[in-house]
């Protein structure tokens, strides 16, 4: 890998090529500032593949930076490695939203890391793999399922916004908090029914329109009360809600739809584009690490689907999209 690792302590900038010499890995540049690293990001001839950005730096910090580099299309989905000192939840919460793949703390364990270095280098050898043919939501299932749905089940990225991350990130995101951190938090899928026809009928253009909307749905009712969320694969989202009090996923479901159906979204045909939403009861994850963050996440997609199919089953409800107007 080429790492960039960006921090205003010399004496960190001295220390981590030295850890990251012992892990195998490959080259590593440094820049003590923000506006530095952009610098040698626009002028570097080869992308670089994996970023350190400590949070706590003069100017810009390490969470502008990260929401800079972000914005530039070569790195939506680069991992990014926060660095710092600073433990409180607001700091790690920034971080994830901004785009941030994975979190470790000031004065560094080595051991970890090496753990978060070797991570980041999985998925960027993951993402230099051939993309496997997807699957819609009928195909057979697999004796690897939920390894699968941490991994993602199609192709389709969306581009990393504010609140919007990786599913790994996410998960980082939640073992990064404190116990008690995550009482106060509500873990729950966001299931697009139909998403399965987008998979099969649709453009990579359309699909990704399509996810984006879907998307941007979520985020119009979630934002108010805070949120990160991750996609998991064939039209379904895992959200993170900063409540402790658990949300009433008709309620939730119900204000989605409605966003998505003002979107009017259609194929280029200018076919209509079916999704019925589903969100499933949401989730306390308490304490994540024994419980498991591949577990939680299955648990949270199985309540969404397990929703998805008893709303497909139940008396047909009207489209207003598919009805005459009525003057």
């Amino acid at each position: 890998m080429k790492i960039l690792a960006v921090d205003d302590d010399s004496f960190i900038l001295e220390l981590v090529p030295m850890i990251i010499a012992q892990t195998g890995l490959h080259k590593v540049e440094v820049a003590q500032s923000g506006g530095d690293a952009l610098s040698m990001i626009e002028a570097s001839t080869q992308p670089f593949d994996c970023f350190l950005f400590d949070i706590q730096m003069p100017g810009m910090d390490g969470i502008d930076l990260c929401r800079r580099v972000r914005s530039l299309q070569p790195y939506r989905h680069t991992p990014i490695i926060m660095l710092t000192a600073m433990t409180e939840r607001s700091f790690i919460e920034r971080a994830f939203a901004a785009g941030a793949t994975d979190y470790a703390t000031k004065p560094f364990d080595l051991t970890e890391l090496r753990a978060r270095l070797g991570m980041a280098d999985r998925l960027v050898q993951a993402a230099r793999q051939p993309v496997a043919p997807q699957a819609g939501e009928h195909a057979a299932p697999s004796d690897n399922a939920n390894a699968q749905l941490i991994e993602g089940a199609d192709e389709l990225k969306i581009d990393l916004t504010d609140n919007i991350t990786e599913l790994v990130a996410l998960g980082n995101y939640l073992t990064a908090l404190s116990a008690s951190a995550q009482q106060s938090i509500q873990v729950f899928a966001v299931k697009a029914s139909g998403f399965a026809l987008v998979l099969r009928r649709a453009s990579a253009a359309e699909r990704n329109y399509i996810l984006a909307e879907i998307a941007s749905a979520i985020h119009s009712v979630l934002r108010p009360q805070g949120y990160l969320m991750a996609y998991a694969g064939q039209g379904t989202f895992i959200c993170v809600s900063n409540s402790s009090l658990p949300a009433n996923p008709d309620l939730v479901e119900s204000e989605i739809q409605d966003s998505l159906d003002e979107k009017d979204c259609v194929f280029d045909n200018g076919a209509p584009v079916d999704i019925v939403i589903a969100v499933g009861h949401p989730i306390q994850p308490g304490l994540v690490n024994a419980v498991g963050v591949e577990d939680l996440f299955s648990r949270v997609v199985s309540r969404a689907e397990a929703k998805a199919k008893a709303i497909i089953s139940a008396p047909e409800r009207p489209n207003i999209r598919q009805m005459p107007n009525v003057r």
